[in-house]
């Protein structure tokens, strides 16, 4: 499930971060805290998605409706802000959004764009493997591919509880194109820390889950459909 909230004056360039300090900031609730915060290395309880300037979504795909009804409830009527302005929340409301296993779409294919790049590394040791190759296209586009794939099994296990079968590995065709690698540094300016990331096309027998890669809790590797 998602809850959708609407602002009464546009915010120009409101970001994740300046979403996740607000549901810090009204809620009251001990065990939500850290639900909010979320400084585990396992896909998050709740997805703070990239912001616009008239709207924001939190995506919740353990689908806890008391915690999702009781955020619709204290929003409502709060400030939210940051150094371009400040809004109150006009309507929250919830809709269905859920975690799935991937689905064929044989004969057919999707394509996606990022909407936001898709984090690749979260340690020294996968840091230091990606710059091997950072500078390889073809390494590069092979990475991504295993990447996505692994992405989705570790989401399947911790959003349903399940192990995707092996199978899976070969029957999902995934490829990347148009692949721009850089570098996004970390939502504190005072951690100097930069993560390897991409923006690419990736295309698939499949239809793939909305977020992929690491820091999706800040919204990053949100897949968009392209056509």
């Amino acid at each position: 499930m998602k809850l959708v909230m609407t602002l009464e004056n546009p915010i120009e360039w409101l970001s994740q971060r300046d979403v996740r300090d607000f549901l810090a900031s009204v809620n009251k609730r001990e065990q939500y805290v850290e639900k909010i915060l979320w400084h585990k290395h396992i896909p998050p309880v709740l997805i703070f998605r990239k912001p616009t300037k008239s709207g924001i979504e939190i995506v919740n795909y353990t689908n806890d409706i008391e915690m999702m009804e009781y955020f619709k409830r204290v929003v409502v009527g709060k400030e939210i802000y940051n150094n371009q302005g400040k809004s109150r929340i006009g309507y929250a409301s919830l809709k269905t959004e859920n975690f799935e296993i991937p689905k064929p779409l044989a004969p057919y294919f999707a394509i996606y764009r990022t909407r936001t790049p898709i984090i690749i590394a979260s340690n020294d040791d996968e840091l230091r493997a990606i710059r091997k190759i950072e500078s390889n296209t073809k390494a590069l586009r092979d990475f991504l591919k295993s990447f996505i794939l692994k992405s989705i099994y570790h989401q399947a296990k911790h959003y349903l509880g399940i192990n995707l079968p092996e199978e899976y590995k070969k029957q999902i065709l995934i490829d990347v194109a148009d692949i721009k690698y850089f570098y996004v540094p970390y939502p504190k300016k005072e951690v100097k820390l930069n993560f390897p990331s991409v923006k690419c096309r990736v295309i698939s027998n499949y239809l793939l889950p909305r977020f992929i890669g690491y820091r999706i809790g800040y919204g990053f590797g949100e897949l968009m459909t392209d056509i």
